[in-house]
């Protein structure tokens, strides 16, 4: 999995173990600026 994102971002995704195929099912993305904000999104 690649992840593109812009400067002062970082990104990584991990496996939780909630998808049967082992595939990636979490992520986290990380606001490195002078200005920040929460947010989730659960399905």
């Amino acid at each position: 999995m690649s992840v593109t994102a812009p400067l002062g971002f970082r990104a990584s995704a991990a496996t939780a173990g909630l998808k049967a195929s082992g595939a990636p099912d979490m992520a986290v993305i990380v606001n490195d600026g002078p200005r920040s904000a929460a947010a989730g999104v659960f399905t």
